[in-house]
């Protein structure tokens, strides 16, 4: 039970993260990122995540049944992405110390529209 549970974890993961990932490298998917450091991060996050779940799917299924030790082996995506998000707040909180997802600071509010004036 404990691999299927991880196993559905996993593949909705990498479907999510290659989702993430096809979507950071289109252009708009890129124009709202700040910080080009902190959208490579992400984009090796996304394309390491689908990578990493997948493989250590097929490894823990490969190994798992013979050998339970290697059951755990299902479990190395959480750490990567428990990894990649601390090392992406870091970076983040590094260039500006504040934590705007590389979203860069919140635009100043505009002033609503003025009618013009009436002779």
């Amino acid at each position: 039970m404990f691999l299927i549970a991880f196993s559905v974890f996993n593949l909705l993961a990498a479907a999510g993260a290659a989702a993430a990932g096809i979507r950071l490298l289109a252009p708009e998917g890129r124009e709202g990122w700040a910080s080009r450091r902190l959208l490579a991060i992400s984009q090796v996050m996304c394309w390491g995540l689908t990578l990493i779940a997948v493989a250590a799917t097929l490894a823990a299924w490969a190994l798992a049944p013979g050998q339970p030790r290697f059951a755990p082996l299902i479990l190395v995506p959480i750490a990567w992405i428990v990894a990649m998000g601390m090392i992406f707040a870091i970076v983040d909180f590094a260039e500006d110390g504040v934590f705007d997802f590389g979203r860069g600071p919140p635009s100043p509010p505009t002033a609503p529209p003025t009618a013009p004036p009436t002779a």
